[in-house]
């Protein structure tokens, strides 16, 4: 089980004392509702004083504290401490809204006084590769719940700067300009963004405007439909037809 997937059966809300192993051999462990980690002798590494505390990826830990994120290697060793909002779910007991992980690229998607940015982790080095300036960050695949798969379809994830979308890649370069009033992609890589509110472009992988559609509103066909049907998009055109 991927570990982003395994973040996510974790969002479930839990006892005020409970133990899982994750496939690491690591234990994930609650003592009165603190979250602390053990290795797979059982032994306690990092203590029970954290909100919350999930696996980044095979080497990296993160535990919450009100607003700081602490990261930690495999051992339990502090690696850093970093600064930004987190927004508790009472519900899940977790901050499932702000902190987004992508295991592939080892890039969280982070909110510092309410603006959004993006945060690489390389050898336990965190850099901001992207500044808390967008409106928002989003996947293209999911809600902004979702842990894993930040970049899931062409290397991009949709950003949002002021009032307007674009994209950025892992490396944090916005490489669609923020100009767009809506965007989404595709599952092929092929991005449709709306310039006006009736001409809609498509963008190819290469990140070029390929092709201008006058209409009012444009969804993008699943790959199901894609293939029965054997249509991209369909759309309302300017008649409203």
């Amino acid at each position: 089980m991927p570990l982003f997937a395994q973040a996510r059966i974790m969002e479930q809300k839990p006892a005020a004392n409970f133990e899982r192993r994750l496939p690491t051999g690591d234990i994930v462990s609650v003592l009165q509702y603190k979250y602390g980690l053990k290795d797979a002798q059982a032994n306690l590494i990092i203590p029970h004083e954290y909100d919350y505390l999930w696996s980044a990826s095979e080497t990296v830990y993160v535990a919450a504290k009100k607003n700081t994120y602490i990261l930690f290697d495999a051992n339990g060793k502090l690696i850093s401490k970093l600064k930004y909002d987190f927004k508790w779910d009472t519900e899940h007991k977790t901050d499932r809204y702000n902190w987004v992980f992508d295991a592939n690229e080892q890039v969280a998607r982070v909110k510092k006084m309410g603006r959004w940015g993006l945060i690489k982790i390389t050898n336990g080095q965190v850099v901001e590769v992207f500044p808390c300036q967008a409106d928002t960050i989003l996947s293209p695949l999911s809600s902004p719940s979702s842990n894993g798969d930040l970049f899931y379809y062409n290397g991009l994830c949709l950003v949002k700067q002021n009032g307007k979308w674009g994209c950025a890649n892992a490396q944090g370069q916005l490489v669609i300009p923020a100009q767009y009033t809506a965007i989404s992609a595709r599952y092929d890589g092929i991005i449709l963004a709306q310039k006006t509110p009736v001409q809609w472009v498509i963008i190819n992988a290469q990140n070029r405007e390929v092709q201008t559609i006058a209409a009012k509103k444009i969804t993008i066909n699943n790959p199901i439909e894609s293939a029965t049907k054997g249509k991209l998009f369909a759309f309302e055109n300017i008649n409203g037809k």
